[in-house]
Formats: C-alpha cells, structure tokens, sequence
C-alpha cells in the first residue's frame, strides 16, 4: 500500500516541501520514498518515509547492483539525510537554502589498503559489522551460470548490510553458514572474495564537522588470474 494522506503531509510540514537530499524547494514536484522498500518489508509509516525531488527520487532508485557504479544510498544514510534537514526545517535555519548537502568525503590513500581474502561466512559477517555499507566489484561472468551466482551472492549482501546490527547471535550462526555455502560455490565457480574497509566521512548539513562512514569493499575476482599475476 502507498503512504497514507496523513503520512504525506506530515512529512512535507517536516521538510516544508524542499528536498531531504539537496534540499531544493519542489513545490508540488515532490516524492514521498520508502527508505526499507516494501518489497523487502518496509512499513507506510512516518519513520519509513523521506521526502524527495523527482531527480533525488531516481538516483536513489537507480543503484544498480549487478553492475555497481559509485557508492549507493543507504538505508541508515537516507535516515540521516532526512532526520538532519527535519531538523534544519524545525530551527528555521532554510533561509536561502544556503545550508549545503551532505557530501562524502573519501579517505585519500584507500588504493594501499590490504585486503583480505573472505574464507568463511563468519569471516564475511564480521568484515560487514559496523559499517554503513557496501560497495560491490566484480570481474565480468562469462555464463549466465556464474552472473547468477554472483547476483545471488550480492543479494546476500545487500540484506545483511541493513540487518546486521538487528540480528541476533543465534541468527549469525545460521547465517553464517548459509553464507559458507555461497563462497563454496563461488569457489567452485573460480572466484575467490576480498574485502577492505574504507573510511568515508559525511559532511554538510546540519553536520559541523566529519563524521565517519564505513565502507565496505568486496571484490569478486577470477582465481586464475590472481594466480597468474602473483
């Protein structure tokens, strides 16, 4: 089901019809997104909804993760680009729109950042805690077999990236074996996993100073090739 009515206006007072991202004044070209898609079991509640532009709307919805370019919105993002302009909104300080959006700034050096080759699912889960998302890289599959495998492990990722800090350890255990599987398959495939950690910062808004935003990386590469290189 959509947002209700009530929802709607509720969350275009909050944001006095500018945009929660860019924070350009709409008018009546605004959006009201669900942060969790419903698909995956998000509520048409005032906590699951951000007001947006229509150029906004689509960039957020345009991720595409089985050929992942840049970094995606995510959900805890979105909850902060919301919650900061709210704010903003609710202290009056809009005049001009002069408040700027929020940026990531990267890290400079990331490029001699080591990585890890991921073994185990626990290995995996581990390497996901605390950070705030997930950025895919994959060498491209020659067969409709190894894309699948390789979509079905991002697919993966994706959900676990928003429920990490929801799960329960006994639910780790399960999934963590779930996730073993699907590395034994990759492996089985010849791809092996890597993975490092990238410290981002967001900046802007109603934020005075950095703050950070980890990131994480996870390469899929041909085993072959690492192989030969080495």
């Amino acid at each position: 089901m959509p947002f209700s009515e009530k929802i709607k206006e509720d969350a275009m007072i909050a944001c006095g019809r500018h945009c929660c991202i860019c924070h350009k004044f709409c008018g009546n070209k605004m959006e009201v997104h669900h942060i969790i898609p419903q698909k995956n079991g998000g509520e048409d509640t005032f906590e699951n909804a951000i007001p947006l532009c229509f150029e906004c709307h689509a960039e957020v919805g345009a991720y595409n993760t089985s050929h992942p370019k840049g970094v995606r919105f995510s959900k805890t993002e979105l909850k902060r680009h919301r919650d900061n302009w709210y704010d903003c909104v609710k202290r009056g300080n809009m005049a001009g729109n002069t408040i700027p959006p929020l940026k990531l700034l990267r890290e400079e050096g990331f490029e001699n950042t080591p990585l890890v080759r991921i073994t185990s699912g626990i290995q995996l889960l581990n390497a996901l805690s605390g950070c705030c998302g997930a950025q895919h890289n994959y060498e491209e599959p020659k067969t409709r077999e190894e894309a699948s495998i390789i979509s079905e492990f991002q697919k993966e990722i994706e959900y676990l990236s928003d429920a990490d800090s929801l799960m329960e350890e006994s639910e780790r255990v399960l999934v963590g074996f779930d996730l073993n599987e699907l590395i034994t398959k990759m492996e089985e495939k010849g791809f092996w996993i890597f993975t490092g950690r990238e410290n981002v910062f967001l900046m802007g808004g109603a934020i005075k100073t950095p703050e950070d935003f980890p990131l994480l990386h996870i390469y899929i590469l041909r085993k072959d090739n690492l192989q030969t290189n080495s």
